[in-house]
């Protein structure tokens, strides 16, 4: 898929999905050191680890959402997702057909990527704009693909360079959310 073709397929999904909000889990933060559960449920958590520290977005401060679009599967987490202090958003774009049980590579060429957005530098000041970083090393597993239900799970790990800056280390990630068609 071109650039061309790709930009307004990722900008109208992030449209759709911004408006949907997510569930709100309940989850004891001392369990799992601080991570929600991996869930197969759809209750809408999206979480992980940066640099050690827990990076959670739920309830209805978050936006996700996925997608499956011809043999290709986005997710996405935006707002209220803070990763080692700056960042905002976390986009995976899978271009390989949705498998459960299947294990993705995310790689340098964007074929399977994982993209942050930022509007804030290194030491947290708000920018006038926003700034991209995808990801070089990682994988992400798709546990659950319930076609029926449309519920969408999974778990990820990456390391995300940033330029001038430092490198942000992704673990523990996992993700339970609904997806359209």
């Amino acid at each position: 898929m071109t650039t061309k073709r790709l930009l307004p397929l990722l900008s109208l999904l992030f449209i759709i999905c911004s408006a949907n909000e997510c569930k709100k889990s309940t989850y004891n933060p001392n369990t799992d050191n601080g991570l929600p559960p991996a869930t197969q449920t759809g209750v809408g958590t999206f979480a992980c680890r940066a640099n050690g520290e827990p990076a959670i977005a739920e309830g209805h401060s978050a936006s996700m959402d996925g997608a499956i679009f011809k043999d290709s599967l986005f997710f996405f987490c935006y707002r209220r997702i803070i990763i080692a202090k700056y960042y905002s958003s976390m986009t995976f774009a899978i271009r390989e057909k949705p498998v459960e049980g299947m294990t993705y590579q995310l790689k340098a060429d964007l074929t399977n990527s994982v993209r942050i957005d930022t509007k804030f530098d290194c030491e947290g000041n708000l920018l006038d704009s926003y700034y991209s970083f995808y990801s070089g090393i990682g994988e992400v597993t798709l546990t659950h693909l319930d076609t029926v239900n449309h519920i969408l799970s999974g778990t990820f790990h990456c390391t995300i360079p940033v330029p001038d800056c430092d490198t942000v280390k992704i673990t523990d990630g996992r993700f339970d959310m609904r997806y359209f068609q």
